[in-house]
């Protein structure tokens, strides 16, 4: 079952292989300004200013977005009762804190580097320092939710961004002089669109990964990191939600009996330092899910 898993993950890697993250992107304002050899008319100027603005935008939302998918991990296991979730919190905090000593260093151009030859194997996690739990429908319920979330944005701010883009273009091509509209051209299909890609190509990753594709995560970074991680595998086995072992669970992908409904909202702000605070809206029908009664607050406190 391993071997299986393990390919079945690596191919998912290598289908992202070489894709950008907003998360690693640093906002430039100068990649978003006119050139100062270009001389435009005021109302150019101000929809460029426009256009720089609406991105902005669409960057911090993707921002916001993506740090919501980086904690993922933090959904698999309900909130109640709060000491088994902070625990389950600490514990993939710590499986995710573990690196192998490789050279180069992973990256999303090469996630398979090879073990450095230098260096002893780095020590891994005692298996009683892990404490793992995971739930298909609480899951089910994050996916819902941000997939809401993306909506939102995808009509909202991207969509304000991309008519940015074609009122500047239409104005661009109506009110400059043929001269100073090919100069402008080959600034904006040049500089500013290869500027614009470091970013914009950063939606192929937004979307969240599938149940069963997160329970592949979880396991193999058990079965990598932690030391004599069969009791710990055979438990996670054993308490997931939904009955039939591993491929009950991998057929039902994600949200097990009753799992899959909308009932989780994300709503309220990201604190980028240290802090991340989300709001949790559970609806009347889901008051009896382990997720919590009508209202309760997610809070989880993140080093990243």
């Amino acid at each position: 079952m391993e071997d299986e898993i393990r390919n079945r993950h690596t191919m998912k890697l290598l289908a992202t292989a070489g894709k950008p993250s907003i998360t690693n992107y640093t906002y430039n304002p100068t990649d978003f300004t006119l050139p100062t050899y270009l001389q435009v008319p005021l109302d150019l100027s101000i929809a460029h200013t426009h256009l720089h603005e609406s991105a902005y935008a669409a960057i911090r939302g993707m921002k916001e977005i993506m740090h919501f998918h980086d904690h993922r991990f933090s959904f698999l296991c309900p909130q109640t009762p709060p000491t088994t979730w902070t625990t389950h919190c600490k514990s993939m905090q710590r499986l995710r804190d573990w690196k192998q000593d490789t050279f180069p260093p992973p990256s999303a151009a090469n996630p398979f580097p090879a073990k450095d030859p230098t260096l002893a194997p780095r020590p891994k996690l005692p298996c009683d320092a892990i404490r793992i739990r995971l739930d298909a429908k609480y899951y089910a319920h994050f996916v819902s939710s941000y997939v809401r979330f993306l909506d939102d944005f995808f009509h909202g701010v991207w969509t304000v961004y991309m008519k940015a883009k074609c009122a500047v273009q239409g104005l661009a091509a109506r009110c400059l002089s043929e001269f100073v509209y090919r100069e402008w051209r080959y600034w904006w299909d040049g500089e500013f669109r290869n500027n614009m890609r470091r970013w914009e190509d950063c939606c192929a990753v937004l979307p969240l990964p599938m149940w069963e594709d997160v329970v592949d995560e979880v396991y193999l970074m058990v079965v990598d990191r932690v030391e004599e991680p069969g009791e710990i595998a055979a438990e996670l086995c054993r308490t997931w939600i939904g009955g039939g072992g591993w491929d009950g669970l991998s057929r039902r992908g994600g949200g097990g009996e009753g799992g899959g409904s909308a009932s989780v909202a994300l709503r309220g702000d990201v604190v980028w330092d240290d802090v991340v605070e989300i709001n949790v809206d559970l609806g009347a029908d889901n008051a009896g899910l382990t997720t919590g009664e009508e209202g309760e607050e997610i809070r989880w406190f993140s080093s990243d």
